[in-house]
């Protein structure tokens, strides 16, 4: 029953981070061109590290994770109501999206701190939070993309209040149970779950922020694709990281975080560089169909689960959370400015070059892990 009730919530919960991931760029971009739409991701990107590393302590303090991401949902979901129920300027609706998931975020490292405390092998624990997760990618793909083609945004918020509520129940009927901690835990106790190895591992992940922020407008602008498709060619893209979060957990317990992230740094300078000389979309489809970011994230988290304590575990998490959001949110930002003068074709170049010197930066610093 357990496992259940939390495979569900953790499926819902991918669904409705789903809007403000994969569809807040199009929806920023039709209100105010590319250097709105970069500014937003930035924002978006720093709130959803920041707010969770707030709230993170006192689940450590509390021992409770589940509980305290039930509340995180329930309220970053129910916000949404306010769009639908009062005609908002358009500042003010962007900050309504960005809060929403910005609080729902919150629930993300509190899942991957319930489910590392209770298993030995850190790495598949996550990949199968990241399996559930994806596939609430998957279907929210698909809802929002029909919904928002053919209804409009407004039905997007409504269903995401619903199912908000919806997820939030499913979550009150777990009974959670908390694992106690020998002595009295406070707050000076609680350590940063993160050294210099996986700060570089985490650094890397401005790489792929670097076309993240601006996926959907170059896939709308650039190779002429349209929303609805942009929506399947994400669910093509969250297929492979369902899949792909299972072994790819699976493959950070047997090889150990160092191998796993060289696939990541790998693959990235391919990736910019294959786009810029053949912009056409099967082929972006089929690069952006490789789930690489996963060898980034799951590594991260799970190298974090390792080095700390039990009792620090959600502020561990929340702080990789933290700098995934300050990377992410630099990346984007400085990804929105560089295309407004530069343009796309000159952006990819630029991206295969970043994408060089990070590789090499984490070479360089590999020796710093404490585990393999």
């Amino acid at each position: 029953m357990r496992n259940n009730l939390l495979s569900l919530g953790y499926t819902s919960f991918g669904i409705l981070v789903t809007l403000p991931i994969i569809f807040l760029g199009i929806y920023a971009y039709e209100l105010g061109g590319i250097i709105y739409t970069s500014l937003i991701y930035s924002l978006a990107a720093a709130g959803m590290g920041f707010i969770p590393r707030i709230i993170a302590p006192f689940s450590d303090l509390t021992r409770y994770r589940i509980k305290y991401a039930s509340y995180c949902v329930l309220l970053g979901s129910s916000i949404l109501i306010f769009p639908v129920l009062f005609n908002l300027s358009k500042e003010i609706l962007i900050a309504i999206l960005i809060a929403s998931a910005s609080i729902i975020q919150i629930a993300q490292p509190l899942f991957l701190s319930y489910e590392t405390e209770r298993e030995y092998k850190t790495g598949s624990a996550i990949g199968n939070v990241f399996m559930y997760i994806n596939l609430g990618y998957l279907i929210g793909s698909l809802i929002y993309a029909l919904l928002i083609s053919y209804s409009g945004f407004n039905s997007s918020f409504i269903f995401t209040v619903i199912l908000g509520i919806l997820t939030f129940l499913v979550f009150l009927k777990f009974k959670e149970l908390p694992i106690n901690y020998e002595g009295k835990v406070d707050v000076k106790d609680i350590k940063t779950g993160i050294d210099a190895f996986n700060l570089a591992n985490i650094a890397y992940i401005f790489v792929p922020a670097f076309s993240f922020s601006i996926l959907p407008v170059l896939y709308v602008e650039y190779l002429k694709g349209g929303i609805l498709d942009w929506g399947f060619a994400n669910i093509i893209s969250t297929i492979t990281s369902i899949i792909g979060s299972y072994y790819i957990g699976g493959l950070v317990d047997k090889i150990g975080f160092k191998k796993t992230v060289y696939l990541a740094i790998t693959y990235y300078p391919i990736y910019y560089y294959i786009i810029y000389i053949f912009p056409n979309i099967p082929l972006f489809i089929i690069l952006y169909s490789i789930p690489a970011w996963l060898f980034l994230w799951i590594p991260a988290f799970s190298y974090s689960s390792k080095i700390s304590k039990p009792y620090e575990r959600a502020t561990a998490l929340a702080n990789v959370n933290l700098y995934i959001g300050i990377f992410r949110s630099s990346g984007g930002f400085i990804a929105g400015i560089l295309i407004n003068e530069i343009g796309f074709k000159s952006f990819l170049l630029l991206g295969t070059i970043f994408a060089i010197i990070f590789s090499l930066m984490f070479i360089l610093v590999k020796n710093l892990s404490k585990i393999r």
